[in-house]
């Protein structure tokens, strides 16, 4: 029973997250025509990515008043103090990633930086749209969503590929969707979701998730999950047309070079959360 009322609670969620977008991206789409003579590319394009995050916390509060719990306590958002580690570990998982995916991407000409040019301004703004759309997905995805199946009793694994399922359902209607960026979006999900079933603590997959996105668009160039229409980026990159290989319109992550990395890194972290438990559970036997 418990477990049902749980897939209830983030049915609902999805329902009112869809419907809400629809609205608010309707509004949008008329104040675009009101004012698109007087809004730059980027600024319409950070605009859609805030209209998401609007859908995703409306439809949070709604389903929160009913829940009728704590925020903090619920979702696994603790004080910042004492976990810089945390937020510092997610960034250099990140750039790891990306270090060896866009290397490899570069060595085999499967993208070709092609110029680049640092706009502080526009970077510190792409830099802060992340920040809202890293937390929002999260606490949304792996604070709600995940820690509802948890608390519910489900099997911990079974909890996390569903959560992943509906994280990468949320992304369905992206530009250049297809089944591999949809398969590379699931194990993303798997990604920021392991280190939570140990911690329950969202600081670290806040962390990947905000530099993640940051390093592959306003950084690299790619597409950030199909979003790249008037975009700030860095680099000026050229993508070739072994969309297999470089994710074409969907970015770095619709490529078979991201699915790979993001097998390993899922598969390492559970290794390393799992040694980590045993130990604590031995410890403690020990002790006692």
């Amino acid at each position: 029973m418990k477990i049902l009322m749980a897939l209830l609670k983030i049915l609902v969620y999805l329902f009112l997250v869809f419907f809400l977008m629809a609205i608010v991206g309707s509004v949008g789409m008329v104040l675009d025509q009101v004012l698109g003579t007087h809004v730059s590319a980027d600024t319409s394009a950070y605009m859609n990515l805030l209209e998401v995050v609007v859908a995703y916390l409306v439809a949070f509060a709604i389903i929160k008043w009913w829940n009728r719990k704590p925020v903090n306590r619920s979702l696994g958002l603790s004080s910042l103090r004492g976990r810089g580690m945390d937020l510092l570990a997610g960034l250099l998982v990140a750039a790891g990633v990306y270090a060896i995916g866009f290397g490899i991407s570069l060595q085999m000409h499967y993208v070709t930086v092609v110029g680049w040019h640092i706009d502080w301004m526009r970077l510190g703004a792409a830099f802060l749209m992340f920040v809202c759309v890293a937390v929002a997905e999260e606490i949304m995805c792996r604070g709600f969503m995940l820690g509802q199946l948890l608390e519910a009793g489900m099997n911990r694994f079974v909890a996390l590929f569903l959560s992943s399922i509906l994280f990468a359902a949320l992304h369905l209607f992206n530009p250049g969707m297809q089944p591999l960026p949809f398969v590379n979006i699931v194990l993303a999900g798997l990604m920021l979701g392991a280190v939570y079933l140990y911690t329950r603590n969202l600081w670290f997959p806040i962390s990947l998730h905000l530099f993640w996105n940051f390093i592959q668009g306003p950084v690299l160039g790619y597409p950030v999950s199909g979003n790249s229409e008037g975009m700030y980026s860095v680099l000026n990159t050229d993508i070739s047309t072994d969309y297999l290989m470089n994710g074409g319109q969907f970015g770095f992550e619709g490529s078979l070079i991201c699915t790979i990395l993001l097998v390993l890194l899922v598969a390492a972290m559970i290794s390393v959360c799992e040694k980590n438990r045993y130990k604590e559970k031995w410890t403690k036997k020990v002790g006692s």
